[in-house]
């Protein structure tokens, strides 16, 4: 389990209860569950008294989702290797606001997973994907953020391709994603 983890990690003999409440929905793909091992990362540290620095309490968030180690530093960040975040541009530099507007569907996140790699498409959008990212990372460290939506729209069309091309041709929106 993830806690029993980090408390071996940081050598903590203690026992523990920990109870959470959160009324936003996981597993939807929107690192929603990043926030909560973020949040019970940065908890059992200072529970604790240790002073870490970021890319430590980012580094042991990771453990329990890649997401987490973002939710640690914030802002518009990137995971570096060593699995810790760090931040590419200020949220106050950055002129995006994000609307999340969850719909009733049905959860495809494991069969997608299983069909991608079996889609003729998988090598051309593993190689998109890295250099989508490259892309992405670069504009958004120079700010240029009007150019990153072409970018993500033609990435877009290779991750829908590729999901489509699976042994189970899964189409991944609904009506109400329109």
């Amino acid at each position: 389990n993830f806690v029993e983890h980090i408390f071996e990690i940081l050598e903590i003999k203690a026992s523990y209860s920990i109870d959470i409440e959160q009324d936003f929905p996981i597993a939807i793909g929107i690192g929603s569950s990043a926030s909560i091992y973020g949040a019970l990362t940065t908890s059992i540290v200072n529970c604790i008294g240790k002073k870490l620095p970021p890319n430590e309490i980012s580094a042991l968030a990771r453990i329990g989702s890649h997401s987490a180690a973002a939710s640690i530093v914030g802002n518009v960040s990137i995971i570096r290797e060593g699995n810790f975040a760090e931040v590419l541009c200020q949220r106050k530099n950055f002129p995006f606001n994000i609307l999340i507007l969850p719909v009733e569907g049905e959860k495809r996140s494991e069969e997608i997973h299983e069909d991608m790699p079996q889609s003729p498409f998988y090598p051309v959008w593993i190689e998109c994907a890295k250099k989508t990212s490259h892309q992405i990372v670069s504009l958004l460290s120079e700010e240029k953020f009007d150019d990153i939506g072409p970018i993500t729209e033609k990435y877009m069309y290779y991750n829908f391709a590729t999901i489509c091309t699976g042994p189970r041709n899964i189409l991944s929106w609904n009506a109400g994603t329109l």
